[in-house]
């Protein structure tokens, strides 16, 4: 047993503008499947933000 087994680990992702328009929807249909409401909202969010900007 030592310190390490005491620590958490985050993977951590990060996606293009283009990454989230390409998988944005899977990601909204997934995280409903698996009821994350937050997760599927926060994705629509940024779908829409992009849609915006893009006038």
């Amino acid at each position: 047993l030592s310190l390490a087994y005491f620590y958490r680990r985050f993977t951590v992702q990060k996606l293009s503008e283009q990454g989230i328009r390409n998988i944005g929807p899977a990601i909204v249909t997934l995280a409903e499947a698996e009821s994350l409401d937050a997760h599927a909202n926060a994705v629509r969010l940024r779908l829409v933000e992009l849609t915006t900007i893009e006038g």
